[in-house]
Formats: structure tokens, sequence, C-alpha cells
């Protein structure tokens, strides 16, 4: 009988007991209009522009936009208005600013995604931010930067590597090299721009 007792009063005496008290942090402020576009935006002091346009590619534009939000940087989609595009698989793309009201000075980086516009505002863009700034791409991306105007000649990325960085350009050969040229992008961000 005394056996049967002591599992009893074990689990009464547990049952008593105050739950353990769990520490939690203070949560930072957020942006709702960005939360309900992307989700926790970032918080760091990095800026990347992403460009975006009717066609563009959506898998290079979301990789970017998400790993680098994911990583801190605080990232803005511009395209020609301010109204939604559709990306190449037809899907809405929110945009942030209209072309004509995005200022370099306010940004690292300009990401150019394939597929992304190539010519008026998106061309001087393109071309204010490879003088000034620093731009980020895919091979595709490359070729929307040399419709524009920017010199892309043997400073991309090809096949035999990943990620090349040249100068102020940084490169994936491919999108399935997008996570590595976001590395490239945080450590290059690391040592220039502080």
């Amino acid at each position: 009988m005394r056996k049967s007792l002591i599992p009893l009063l074990f689990l009464s005496a547990c049952a008593s007991a105050p739950p353990p008290v769990v520490a939690t942090a203070p949560q930072p402020i957020v942006d709702p209009t960005s939360l309900a576009v992307r989700g926790v935006p970032g918080y760091g002091p990095y800026r990347v522009l992403v460009l975006a346009g009717e066609g563009v590619d959506d898998l290079e534009l979301y990789t970017v936009l998400y790993g680098l939000t994911a990583q801190g940087w605080r990232a803005t989609v511009a395209a020609p208005t301010t109204e939604p595009v559709r990306a190449s698989s037809g899907r809405p793309v929110p945009v942030d600013v209209a072309l004509a009201e995005a200022e370099p000075e306010r940004f690292d980086v300009l990401f150019v995604p394939g597929g992304a516009p190539s010519t008026g505002a998106a061309a001087d863009l393109a071309r204010r931010f490879a003088a000034e700034r620093h731009l980020a791409t895919t091979a595709a991306g490359a070729k929307v930067l040399a419709a524009a105007g920017v010199s892309v000649d043997g400073r991309v990325a090809s096949d035999a590597e990943m990620v090349k960085i040249d100068g102020n350009l940084l490169s994936a050969a491919r999108p399935g090299d997008l996570a590595n040229l976001l590395h490239a992008l945080e450590a290059y961000a690391h040592d220039k721009f502080r």
C-alpha cells in the first residue's frame, strides 16, 4: 500500500508547482506595410533596390529579395510605376517606388534580375548605379544592364565560376548560384560599405 502512494504524492506536488517563467526579449517595432508585402522587414544598415518590370524573372527577384531581407538588408522594389507588375510566371510583384523617384544615394546596391526593364528611367538608374554605387546581377540581368548601356563585357560570372566580383559589379552565373551571390554580397557590404 505504501508503494502506491509515492507516485500519487509526487504527482500532486508537481501539480501545485508554479509554471516556469520564460524570459522574452523586447520585440523590435516593425513597419506593418512591409509585413503585408514581404514578411519581416530588414533591420540592418544595408539597402538594396531591386529592379522590376513586366516579365521580370520572379525566381531571381524573390530569391534576392527574401534572401537579403533575411540577412537584415532593407529591400525596396522599383518599377516603372508603383502599380504591381506581372512576373514571367504571371504572379504579381508588389512595387514600393517608381523608377523616376528612386534615388541611388538612398541605396547601396541595385540588383538587376533577368527580364527587368532596360530602357528609359531603368537604364538611367542602372547607369547611375554603375558610376556611383554598386550593382548585383545574374547572367540574364547582365543582358539587361548591357541593353541599358552599362559595360559588362568580361565582368560577369561565367559557367566556370559561381560568383564574380569585378569592381563594383557582383554577378552570379546562374539562378542556382544566387545563394552564393547573397553570401558574397554580404561580405562585400561588410568590407566596402563601412
